[in-house]
Formats: structure tokens, C-alpha cells, sequence
């Protein structure tokens, strides 16, 4: 899409009449062929993609989350591909190699043809699979400020024990220098319990200095499914309007990375730079 986009029409039509004059065609004959794509603009003619092409299309672009493989993924950074994400890799480039997705939120469903997939509703299903491949982990830790309720939570549904730690407030220089001081186990489990895009910030850093643990930054999911956070209700899920329930809580905050992060999206989308679709 780079040649339609007006940042680089000068540079296409350049390289356009270079190619023209180097097989001996003039300009009245680059002009025709501009003219004869007028009709791409006034006839829509739609695509018919079959099921496979869809999810071929869909997986092509990045490496989404299979819970029937949930013993291969060690030394991998999970974390979920929504609005947040994208636009917050335009502006931090947090995607790294290893870093596989699961489908959360609608800007991710309508690009990736994905179900979208609720961070309390992964969750839920990797610690099902976690409690019955306890071995595969050496330990487990959970990053951030859980509060009781939550922590209560996840003890009694982790059949494994965890280490909680509680992180300082601060950017995410902050927190990777106190991160730092940590010895952490190989081959351990760690769940960041951070916004993003802190937590994937902060898991690229754990990630360069023990690159044989698997981090799942998990975000708010764990006060979602303790209750500590309220839910939304269903015709919000149903109508792809969590967003707009959860502004109901700590407002200001959330008005203000709901802007930020739309803005960017939309910047990185029109620029051609969005490295995920």
C-alpha cells in the first residue's frame, strides 16, 4: 500500500518514469496507464476468501496462542494483541521475535478475522493447563501490586505455589533496575500483572537477562476474574463496548490511553508502519 500512500507519491512516480524511459516509453503512455486505474475506484469488485485463505491471511502476520501446544512455548513472551499493543509497538517497537499473541479487544478481531479472546478468559485456561503440566515450569513468579482479594484468587486456583513481587511505582526504567536485583530461577514462569505498554517493556528486559523463562503479561486479568475489578456486562462484551464500561473506573486515566492510543493507531495505520498487519 506503500505507492497509494501520499507521503510517497513522489518517489513512486519517479521511479515510475525511470522505468518507462529505460524501455523506451513516453510520457503520454505513463499517463494512459495512470487513467486506467481510475476504474479500480469506481468498481469495487470484493474478494471471495474461503475459510483457509482467512486463517492463512490471519496467521501469516503473527503468531497467535494454540492452547493444544501449551508445552511448547517456553522461552516465549505471551501477551494479547489489541489496541493497546499496536499502538504502543508503533511507538515503543515492544514486539519482539518471540513474542506470540492471543486475540484480545475488536481492533484485533476485525483485522486478524481472530475471536476475540478476554485476558480473564485466557487466563483462565492457561492456569487449567498449567495446573496439569506443573512440571514444565521450575517456578512461578507474579510480577506487580496484587491486591489480597486477587492474590487470594489465584491461590486457590494455581495448584502450584508462586512467588509474589511487589514492584515499585515508576516508569519502567523504575521497575527494570529493581528487576534487576531479582535472581530468578531458568525455565521459570513469570506473569506481569502491569499496563501495558509497561509490562512488555518490562518483559523484553526480564527476557534479555533470562531468556529460558516464559513471560505472560497478563495485565489486569487477574483482578477482573477476582472481582476485585467489576465486569462488564454482557451487552457491553456482546457490542464490543468493554472499553467504554471500563472508563466508568479511574476515568480520567483511562479517557486519556484511550485517546493516545487511538491516535497512534490511526497514525501508524495511515504512515504504512504498523508492523503487525
Amino acid at each position: 500500500g506503500i505507492s497509494t500512500n501520499l507521503r510517497y507519491i513522489y518517489i513512486k512516480i519517479t521511479e515510475d518514469l525511470k522505468i518507462f524511459f529505460s524501455h523506451d516509453l513516453s510520457l503520454i503512455e505513463y499517463v494512459k496507464k495512470i487513467f486506467s486505474k481510475f476504474n479500480q475506484f469506481l468498481i469495487n469488485e470484493k474478494i471471495k476468501f474461503n475459510s483457509s485463505l482467512l486463517k492463512l491471511n490471519s496467521d501469516a502476520k503473527c503468531e497467535f496462542y494454540n492452547f493444544k501446544h501449551f508445552t511448547k512455548y517456553e522461552s516465549k513472551i505471551i501477551s494479547a494483541l489489541n489496541l493497546a499493543f499496536i499502538a504502543y509497538d508503533y511507538k515503543y517497537k515492544i514486539r519482539r521475535h518471540n513474542t506470540i499473541f492471543w486475540p484480545d479487544g475488536l481492533m484485533s478481531e476485525i483485522s486478524t478475522n481472530k475471536k476475540k479472546l478476554p485476558g480473564r478468559n485466557f487466563l483462565k485456561k492457561f492456569i487449567k493447563l498449567l495446573n496439569n503440566n506443573q512440571k514444565i515450569f521450575r517456578r512461578i513468579y507474579v510480577y506487580g501490586n496484587l491486591p489480597k482479594l486477587s492474590k487470594k484468587w489465584l491461590s486457590e486456583n494455581l495448584d502450584a505455589k508462586f512467588t509474589h513481587i511487589n514492584l515499585p511505582y515508576g516508569d519502567s526504567s523504575v521497575i527494570n533496575k529493581f528487576v534487576k536485583r531479582k535472581k530468578i530461577s531458568s525455565k521459570s514462569l513469570i506473569i506481569l500483572t502491569l499496563p501495558t505498554p509497561k509490562q512488555e517493556i518490562v518483559a523484553n528486559f526480564i527476557n534479555d537477562k533470562n531468556p529460558s523463562c516464559t513471560i505472560l503479561c497478563i495485565g489486569g486479568s487477574i483482578n477482573m476474574c477476582s472481582h476485585y475489578e467489576q465486569e462488564a456486562p454482557k451487552i457491553f462484551y456482546n457490542l464490543n463496548l468493554e472499553w467504554f464500561w471500563r472508563l466508568k473506573f479511574d476515568t480520567k486515566r483511562r479517557l486519556k490511553r484511550l485517546i493516545e492510543t487511538f491516535t497512534l493507531y490511526l497514525i501508524c495505520k495511515m504512515t504504512g508502519k504498523n508492523k503487525i498487519f
